[in-house]
């Protein structure tokens, strides 16, 4: 069993983070962006907090105009943080007046907070509107083999080990930080949760699991899990309810939220006996899953034209009056973002038409 005292070294701990690393901003994430238009030039990208990669970016587009619209994984909801991020990117701007940026807020909140704070525009547009929603269908003939599936990296943020007195529990995971083999919290919170299926481990050797997969083991769960207290929207959030899986989630900031009712998910404290009995009551309803993703699909479709109409308005001003909503089904993909390399950045430019005609090529 995990020590009872891991909780309060946590918290000292983060606490100590805190003082000695004031801004996680430092930390850029993979580099990742979506070419939404290449005229006007428009590329969207999602960072943990901060601008994550738009600097490089914009020294690779430079001298083009480009808009860059940042989404963000984390929650915003903290005035230093927004502080930070004015002033990061009012230095990127001094040096590269070329650029345009505006923000994508999971959480009405951050939204009004970055209103009240800076000069940026912001909307709240939450990242889960970018999930492909034909992935994540509803499986009507998935057998019902768990109480609960719980999909997430095993980061102590989220909290896992909540979930300890829920019986029939499946855990679909992925490295937080280095080799998952060899992280010492995930040994701990395999032995403390051996209940569990751990989906991804096969005798002891961890396999990343295809989306395909993930969409069956999740179709096979009464309901799905989100245990954390603070983070971004989530994404697993999304593909639960589109799959039709309603959710069991603790209080949290981060903008998942956005997509609960009271016909979808039910909030719990955060104890593993109110998540256990939140497992229970969903089990007990059995929700028509039809029904889970119809409302699910509600909000997609609201956050997804907000996403339009803030395009729609760059659009605009550089001339082009076509909605992005009827290139979408032909120009998106799942999450909207490509994960590479800078290089790779650098070459979608070379190859597309507003870099051409930039250079009188076409």
């Amino acid at each position: 069993m995990m020590n009872i005292y891991t909780p309060i070294r946590r918290k000292l701990r983060n606490w100590y983070r805190r003082i000695l690393y004031p801004s996680s901003l430092q930390y850029e994430g993979p580099f990742n962006f979506f070419l939404v238009d290449d005229n006007p030039l428009i590329v969207l990208t999602f960072t943990p907090c901060g601008l994550g990669h738009v600097k490089t970016m914009a020294e690779k587009v430079s001298p083009r105009y480009c808009h860059f619209l940042v989404g963000f994984w984390w929650s915003m909801k903290d005035a230093g943080r927004v502080d930070a991020f004015q002033r990061k990117w009012k230095k990127i701007q001094r040096k590269h007046p070329n650029v345009d940026l505006q923000v994508l807020c999971n959480a009405k909140s951050e939204q009004e907070l970055f209103r009240s704070r800076t000069d940026i525009n912001a909307h709240h547009v939450n990242q889960n509107c970018m999930i492909d929603e034909g992935s994540w269908e509803v499986m009507a003939n998935a057998k019902k083999e768990y109480d609960a599936v719980y999909n997430a990296r095993v980061g102590e943020y989220k909290r896992i080990e909540l979930a300890y007195e829920v019986k029939k529990l499946a855990i679909i995971t992925a490295p937080h930080q280095g080799n998952i083999e060899e992280d010492e919290y995930a040994k701990e919170l395999r032995e403390y949760l051996s209940h569990a299926k751990w989906l991804n481990f096969e005798q002891e050797r961890y396999r990343r699991l295809p989306r395909e997969e993930v969409h069956e083991h999740v179709s096979r769960a009464h309901t799905g899990l989100i245990l954390s207290g603070t983070e971004g929207a989530c994404y697993s959030v999304g593909e639960y309810l589109l799959s039709g899986i309603p959710v069991v989630s603790t209080p949290s900031e981060g903008g998942r939220d956005v997509w609960f009712n009271s016909e979808t998910c039910i909030v719990v404290n955060d104890t593993p006996e109110a998540v256990a009995e939140g497992v229970r009551e969903w089990k007990r309803r059995s929700p028509d899953p039809h029904h889970v993703r119809e409302e699910t699909l509600k909000v997609l479709d609201k956050h997804r034209n907000k996403f339009f109409s803030v395009v729609n308005n760059i659009r605009k001003k550089g001339g082009k009056n076509r909605s992005f909503k009827y290139d979408w089904i032909e120009r998106s993909i799942n999450k909207m973002r490509v994960i590479c390399e800078p290089e790779d950045f650098e070459g979608m430019l070379e190859k597309s038409k507003f870099d051409k005609r930039a250079r009188g090529e076409a």
